[in-house]
Parts: structure tokens; sequence; C-alpha cells
């Protein structure tokens, strides 16, 4: 593969990620915070615990924040830098380690897509490259990681195993 071609496709991979940075980070936004909603207000007959709705507000604010800080300040300026690898792999990374902990904050899936998608944009860049690859399988697996983990609460609550 020549250098052009790398350098073209590195280009174009931005370009593209650029145009649906906004609408990535909103539907982001809307899946943490419609899940947020589901494990606060959604009892089912198998449970019987109660959540303030003041949880649902902080947990929402902190997406929207965490949002905010993702797809509007660090994956702007990852997407101007020839090689965004170490931001793309931090952000992957940390979505990572707080899916158990505090996965009900919304930020496994706001950091692991953000990472994942910054990732993508640095495949192809002259160095850092390996970085990004690793980003992007680390930041899927926190959001597949995010998502199951409230599938399988709302089964549980639902009574269906």
């Amino acid at each position: 593969m020549s250098s052009q071609t790398v350098h073209s496709s590195f280009s174009t991979d931005r370009d593209r990620l650029r145009k649906v940075l906004l609408a990535t980070g909103i539907v982001s936004a809307l899946i943490a915070t419609g899940f947020t909603a589901i494990g606060v207000f959604y009892r089912g007959p198998e449970h019987h615990h109660t959540h303030s709705p003041w949880e649902f507000y902080f947990v929402a604010a902190v997406v929207v924040i965490a949002t905010a800080v993702v797809f509007g300040f660090l994956l702007p300026r990852g997407l101007r830098k020839e090689s965004a690898g170490g931001t793309a792999l931090t952000l992957s990374s940390i979505a990572l380690l707080v899916l158990l902990p505090a996965f009900w904050s919304g930020l496994p899936l706001v950091l692991g897509v953000g990472g994942a998608m910054l990732g993508y944009a640095g495949k192809n860049a002259v160095s850092g490259s390996g970085k990004s690859t690793v980003a992007v399988v680390l930041g899927l697996l926190a959001a597949v990681g995010y998502v199951a983990i409230y599938i399988l609460d709302t089964v549980d609550r639902a009574g269906i195993f």
C-alpha cells in the first residue's frame, strides 16, 4: 500500500467520522439515559427495591456532561491529530475499567463509543495504529458489555429466567 493510499484512507475515515460525530454522541446519550430510566423506574414483578427519581436526574446529568466532553471536545480535537491512538486507548480503557463498578453511570457506553470511534479514525495512521486498533476492540467490548448488563438486569427484574 502506498503512502498516498494510506493518507487518503486516513483522511476519508476522519471526514466520515466528523460527519456522524454529533449524531453518534446524541444516540449514545439517549441510549445511556434510556437504560438508566429503565434501571431506575422499571421494577418488574420480581423487583421490590424503589429508586428515587433524583437518581435518574443525577445520572442523566453525568451522561450529558460526559457526552459533551467526549463528543464535543476530545473527539473533535483527536480527529485533527495525525495520531490519536493514545487518547482513543485511554477512553476505551477507562470505559472498560468502570464497566462493572459504575455501569449505572452511563460512562462505559459514552467513553467506549468515543474511544472506538477515535480508534477507528487512527487505524491507518502512520504512528499509533496499534493503539487505535486496541482502542476499537476495548471500546466495543465496553459498549456491548454495558448493553448486556442492562438487558440481563431487565430480564431478571421481569422474572423471565
